[in-house]
Formats: C-alpha cells, structure tokens, sequence
C-alpha cells in the first residue's frame, strides 16, 4: 500500500499530526510506502483534488482507494485502512 501524505510546513494541524503519522510508518516497517507531498510545490495536490490539509490519500494496485483528511485523524484509523486493503485482493 501506498500512503501520499499531502501537507505543508505552515500547517499547524499538519506540523502536530506529522511525528505521530511517522511514528506509524516506522511501526508498520515495509507494509506500506509513503510520499510526504508539499501541496505548494508538488503538481500532484491538482492531480489529487486536494482541498483540505492534512490528506492521507491512500493507493493500492495504483488506485486510490481511501482517503482521510484533517487534523483530527487518528492513526487507529489510519492503521484500520490499511489492514482493510492488507487484506483484500
């Protein structure tokens, strides 16, 4: 699975949610790939519709399947995407 994870640095919900989301990915090991996607720099924030900050866009066989967007998300909810998918074929 692949996670895009559009932010940027003058994000306040963004800088806060950030240490935990790479505290999941080191957890998670090589189950999943993430992009950490500047949405003033990167052309793929047009690409991906993003509207809001932070945004977890999450793809599998190179589709989107998932998406999460704000601060509050959790990584209990993260984690629970990613077993979903884990686990389908």
């Amino acid at each position: 699975m692949n996670i895009l994870y559009f932010s940027a640095t003058w994000c306040g919900p963004c800088v806060q949610i950030k240490p935990k989301f790479e505290k999941l990915v080191e957890s998670m090991g090589d189950r999943i790939n993430v992009a950490y996607i500047d949405v003033d720099s990167d052309p793929r924030t047009s690409l991906y519709n993003i509207r809001s900050i932070p945004t977890f866009v999450f793809i599998k066989d190179g589709k989107e399947v998932d998406r999460m967007v704000g601060g509050n998300t959790s990584m209990d909810a993260i984690t629970k995407i990613i077993e979903k998918y884990e686990t389908q074929d």
